[in-house]
């Protein structure tokens, strides 16, 4: 260092008999303002590494941030979704038993053309409110990853909403199977329904707890 070289410098040139006593006053001044001069570089350069850091962390936060935002945008559609395919499933899915049994021509002499059509449009409604929940749940899958990411799989931020991604399948799957079956009457999914709600209000308590912090 440049200071070290000044040193050795002053050093040598006052070597010789006396130069001790003659110049300590000298070699004092020299050595204080070499030790002022190495704290304050040292002192500038913590401080340029504590902000770098503290810039670093702020990245991170506002990046982590922005991932939450849209893992709380995928939750609410998916939730919507699924509520959409469940209402269509109560709605115009009971509707299928009879019709199946109406355009069946091994039970009827003649099928009426409009119950063709009627049911051929019920079976497209439920299949697009299908695919729509489907593929929203499927998109949770990329916010997840995100998510575990930024946080950890523990976080309960990530727990919170993987839960709530495995109870909306399940949720969908029963609304699936309801419909392949043709089954009658009221859809029990009451469960499901019940299971949802408790993990969304726990992810909604994880991400303002992060929030706050």
């Amino acid at each position: 260092m440049w200071w070290i070289n000044s040193l050795q410098l002053a050093v040598a040139q006052g070597s010789g008999e006396g130069w001790i006593n003659q110049n300590s006053g000298s070699v004092l001044v020299a050595l204080a303002a070499i030790v002022a001069a190495t704290l304050a570089a040292y002192t500038a350069n913590r401080r340029h590494r504590e902000q770098l850091a503290h810039d670093r962390e702020m990245r991170n936060r506002d990046h982590t941030r922005d991932t939450l935002d849209a893992a709380v945008e995928g939750v609410s559609t998916a939730i919507e979704s699924v509520s959409n395919f469940a209402a269509a499933v109560e709605t115009i899915g009971s509707q299928l038993p009879d019709l199946h049994r109406e355009t069946d021509p091994n039970l009827n002499d003649e099928v009426p053309a409009d119950k063709i059509k009627r049911l051929a449009k019920i079976k497209d409604e439920l299949s697009l409110a299908r695919n729509a929940a489907h593929d929203a749940r499927t998109a949770m899958h990329s916010s997840r990853l995100r998510l575990e990411i930024r946080l950890s799989k523990s976080h309960p931020i990530v727990e919170s909403h993987n839960q709530l991604q495995t109870d909306l399948s399940a949720w969908g799957a029963v609304l699936t199977s309801y419909i392949n079956q043709e089954q009658t009457g009221a859809v029990e999914d009451d469960r499901y329904v019940n299971a949802v709600a408790s993990d969304l209000d726990r992810f909604r308590l994880a991400c303002g707890e992060w929030l706050s912090s």
